[in-house]
């Protein structure tokens, strides 16, 4: 399902996949703040279509805003292996690692998480080949 909302206008571009942040303090008295903030902090989304009709004034986003229509995604995330189950609700933990080189460190300790989030797994992409040694599976979850 097709959510409407705006980004900078040098993302709006079909097939353009983001993590959606959250609103700034220049967004509270924008007047287009009620199509810009309607998405959920932490997830990931992917711009299935631009509407090139207008762009609008931004203080945020590179000075203009385009309207597109995007679709929450799944994303990657490493959890313990014994946890790994598709279709079952998780709490996401991040995974104490000071590999920061590794090419999973940021599905282990993702930037924006809330440590009380439940979610869903879609499915196991596979073994994450810890460096630590660590049991860990690559997830999709939403």
């Amino acid at each position: 399902m097709s959510i409407i909302t705006a980004v900078g206008t040098n993302q709006a571009k079909e097939g353009y996949v983001f993590i959606y942040a959250g609103p700034v303090n220049e967004c509270r008295d924008c007047r287009y703040k009620n199509a810009c903030i309607n998405l959920e902090k932490g997830k990931a989304y992917t711009i299935t279509a631009v509407r090139k009709d207008k762009n609008h004034e931004c203080k945020v986003h590179e000075r203009t805003i385009t309207i597109v229509e995007v679709e929450k995604i799944p994303v990657e995330r490493c959890i313990a292996s014994s946890k790994a189950i598709e279709g079952s609700l998780v709490t996401i933990e991040p995974n104490p690692c000071k590999e920061m080189d590794c090419e999973h460190y940021r599905k282990c300790n993702p930037l924006l998480h809330e440590p009380d989030e439940k979610y869903r797994i879609v499915s196991i992409v596979g073994d994450a080949g810890c460096r630590l040694n660590k049991s860990l599976k690559i997830i999709l979850v939403e």
